[in-house]
């Protein structure tokens, strides 16, 4: 007899026992929940027994004996069935965190729609503040591609612009230290600022108004009409800094740079916004000043050397030139170093 009719036999009681295991699985897994011992932990038993090794555990999930108290409501008396979580996980956590620290003029998304987990895992983590991940990894998770934020402005997919070999980062944002700009949760300021910084694209100028860039740059290349040491942006001693930014309708810092990365020297954007217009602006930099070609005016140069002239028409200059001999004293001996 053929040697495959002499196994008939047994592989056909192989497979009516796995069909039995399959149907008996199946049937159990669609049971809403089981017995449990209601003097059992959740963590120390063998279900759930590496929810709390991690380095950071949270406190609802250490020993186990409050899971059904604290996130996880039975449904049914000494069994293994829960309601569902809701749906927006916000009604859960502000049972225990404060939910006013959550809120603010600008919401981070996943805030906004209740999704903490998006960040945080629930129960421990190797990783401090029961995060999913480190920054800026964490934040790539959503901020690789472009997206709108929670008012429903646009936001750019700033993973391109980290992974960009050719760009100049800022070094915040090249260190992966989104932290130090941006507030996880919620902000009184736009794009969840950790500092003042204004909204629109003109602002009156005060230290205040730019506390967020103060908190590392000096407010000095911006205070006085002239200077042969506070900046490098100035044509001689004219400071053009404070010609930008300084007056009652003053450009934002981010008219000029990007905050996080550019292929220009200096941070210079290679285009900004302007309404619903995108518009180029071209920068060189030269050795002892540059030459910059936005779309909002001819183009300029300056040298803190040897002033430049340009033909654009400026508003009244506040102050008196240096002379050429000065200019070329002071010339590289910013306090900046820069």
């Amino acid at each position: 007899m053929n040697n495959r009719w002499k196994t008939f036999p047994f592989s056909l009681f192989a497979a009516m026992w796995f069909l039995s295991f399959v149907l008996v699985t199946s049937s159990f897994a669609q049971k809403k929940g089981f017995d449990i011992d209601t003097a059992a932990s959740c963590v120390t038993s063998s279900c759930h027994s590496e929810i709390a090794k991690k380095k950071h555990v949270h406190e609802a999930a250490m020993d186990g004996g409050t899971c059904t108290e604290a996130c996880h409501q039975p449904s049914a008396k000494n069994r293994h069935a829960f309601s569902p979580l809701p749906s927006n996980l916000s009604d859960l956590c502000f049972q225990c965190h404060d939910g006013g620290k959550f809120q603010g003029k600008t919401m981070h998304g996943p805030v906004a729609t209740g999704k903490c987990t998006a960040c945080h895992n629930p129960h421990s983590s190797e990783k401090q503040r029961l995060l999913a991940k480190n920054a800026p990894e964490l934040c790539f998770s959503c901020h690789s591609a472009q997206l709108k934020d929670s008012q429903g402005r646009m936001l750019p997919a700033i993973k391109r612009i980290f992974d960009d070999k050719e760009a100049v980062l800022h070094p915040p944002f090249g260190e992966g230290d989104c932290g130090a700009c941006h507030l996880p949760h919620a902000s009184a300021t736009p794009r969840l600022l950790t500092g003042t910084y204004p909204g629109e694209f003109y602002a009156s100028y005060s230290d205040n108004t730019y506390g967020l860039c103060f908190t590392c740059h000096s407010s000095d290349a911006f205070g006085k009409p002239r200077t042969l040491s506070d900046t490098a942006f100035r044509n001689g001693n004219l400071n053009l800094h404070y010609r930008h930014v300084n007056r009652a309708k003053g450009r934002r810092c981010t008219a000029c740079h990007t905050p996080h990365g550019s292929r220009q020297k200096k941070l210079v954007r290679e285009a900004f916004g302007f309404g619903a217009t995108n518009l180029p602006l071209k920068y060189e930099k030269t050795e002892t000043g540059g030459t910059c070609a936005p779309a909002c005016h001819e183009p300029v140069s300056y040298d803190r050397c040897e002033p430049a002239e340009n033909g654009l028409r400026t508003t009244p200059r506040e102050g008196m030139d240096a002379t050429p001999e000065e200019s070329r004293r002071s010339c590289g001996k910013e306090k900046t170093g820069k």
